[in-house]
């Protein structure tokens, strides 16, 4: 598969999974709800990278899960 099909490919499931969660994930009846963080990186950890430099270095993703059914809102 050619690359730019991919990334056009995910782009689109990505459009739909947002419309979708817009749409069904309102009024949600979330009692307990955890968040957490997970730190990763992209091509070179932040203290090995060059100043200026961009697309690379610490990535930290954030979530929410509903402790009682599992649903990841956020």
């Amino acid at each position: 598969m050619a690359k730019n099909t991919v990334i056009k490919l995910l782009v689109d499931i990505g459009a739909a999974c947002e419309a979708y969660q817009v749409e069904k994930l309102v009024d949600l009846p979330c009692k307990r709800v955890q968040c957490d963080e997970i730190w990763s990186f992209m091509g070179a950890k932040q203290k090995q990278v060059n100043q200026g430099a961009h697309g690379v270095g610490d990535v930290w993703t954030w979530t929410a899960i509903d402790a009682d059914t599992k649903l990841v809102p956020s």
